[in-house]
């Protein structure tokens, strides 16, 4: 067993600029985090098995996407009179990172930390604006947080894996085959509706493009693209219904 948890790594350029506004700091009291150590904690896992961890996230990999993020402010935990963490926060793709890490973990990179609680004000004034360049990140990793000391005092981190985050052109084409599996579960009648109705869709969007000149101004355009989008999502709702209905055996 590992202790184990996933994160995304802060790449060279981000984390070279960070430290520039950091160093200027490093004489207040802290235990400060080298940069080799800094990372987006997308989840703390504990003690668990490597390779059932690793393939558990390939899949949640999988299932997402990359994310654009730029470091960005800084806060303390639990407050900023009474710290004990130092951190520095995210801004970017919300919504993506919501979709791996989930609702209730913040995105923040830790830069110091107390063994006491202490006021920690100064700290995060200085680095409050702080606006960091922006990166895409393309994959999480997998780390081992091994109780050795670091050089910074802390654990030291093992790399156990990473697993990439795939592009919108590869989701794209799993979500193509999972239309495709759908199709072929439905019923032949469900199947010849479909094909049908799908076909009238086309030929509409066929006569529209080879007649441009039956639109009358700016209205007449918009209205043949209300026509068509509300046929394509005739077309979509019937699909779900019909996939909706008990499967029987051909």
């Amino acid at each position: 067993m590992a202790r184990l948890f996933v994160a995304l790594e802060i790449p060279p350029a981000a984390a070279a600029a960070l430290e520039q506004t950091v160093a200027a700091l490093r004489d207040q009291p802290l235990r400060w985090v080298t940069p080799q150590r800094w990372h987006l904690t997308i989840e703390f896992l504990g003690d668990a098995d490597v390779d059932q961890t690793a393939s558990i996230w390939r899949q949640r990999a999988h299932e997402a996407a990359p994310m654009r993020l730029h470091l960005a402010g800084a806060g303390a935990f639990p407050n900023v009179h009474h710290g004990t963490v130092l951190w520095i926060g995210t801004a970017g793709d919300s919504d993506a990172w919501r979709r791996i890490a989930g609702d209730d973990q913040q995105p923040h990179l830790t830069i110091a930390r107390s063994r006491r609680p202490a006021n920690m004000t100064a700290a995060v004034n200085a680095l409050a604006a702080y606006e960091g360049p922006e990166w895409t990140a393309t994959e999480v990793v997998l780390f081992d947080s091994q109780p050795g000391k670091a050089d910074d005092g802390g654990h030291r981190l093992q790399r156990q894996g990473d697993a990439v985050l795939p592009a919108p052109q590869a989701q794209a084409r799993q979500l193509n085959l999972s239309l495709l599996v759908q199709v072929l579960l439905l019923q032949p009648d469900q199947i010849g509706l479909l094909v049908e109705e799908g076909g009238r869709l086309g030929v509409e969007v066929l006569a529209a493009l080879r007649c441009p000149a039956e639109r009358q101004g700016d209205s007449g355009g918009i209205g043949l693209i209300e026509h068509l989008l509300g046929r394509g999502f005739g077309l979509f709702a019937m699909f779900s219904h019909a996939a909706a209905q008990p499967r029987q055996r051909w």
